[in-house]
């Protein structure tokens, strides 16, 4: 193959995928009609295409935006039912931090909630900050952290 050839055939696919990603970002209804030239090869491609989406195909389906929610009041709650109860309403992102000198949290039936930021109503894509320490129960009946 020459190096005309190879870099229209190149060229021609390049402008093709970028086509398609732009007809699939803009929801695949849009017509996409792009012209590439080379001055390298003097060449000129027009590529036309069309690829439409339905609500049926997930693969085309649009990314659900964030809504606003009030943020559930889960202090003094296991942490396992407050971070259900978070997800439940809608929040996502939850960062759990023990503030009882412990590491990290494993077993979220163990935890209890003892503040949360931020509270009101709040957009769903919101970071929620839980912060826990280990029931005493949890504390006196487990050893294997090394700290009973």
């Amino acid at each position: 193959m020459s190096d005309t050839s190879r870099n229209f055939a190149i060229g021609a696919g390049a402008v093709v995928v970028l086509a398609l990603i732009g007809t699939l970002s803009k929801g695949g209804d849009d017509e996409v009609r792009t012209t590439h030239s080379s001055a390298e090869t003097g060449i000129a491609v027009d590529v036309g295409s069309s690829v439409t989406g339905t609500d049926e195909d997930p693969a085309m389906a649009e990314v659900e935006a964030p809504t606003m929610a009030e943020v559930p009041d889960v202090k003094g709650e296991l942490l396992s039912l407050a971070y259900d109860e978070l997800k439940d309403a809608g929040f996502r992102d939850v960062e759990v931090v023990p503030v009882d000198g412990h590491a990290f949290a494993l077993n979220y039936a163990n935890w209890e909630v003892v503040d949360q930021t931020p509270t009101g109503t709040r957009s769903t894509d919101t970071e929620i900050r839980l912060e826990v320490v280990k029931t005493r129960e949890a504390e006196s009946s487990f050893c294997f952290d090394g700290d009973c």
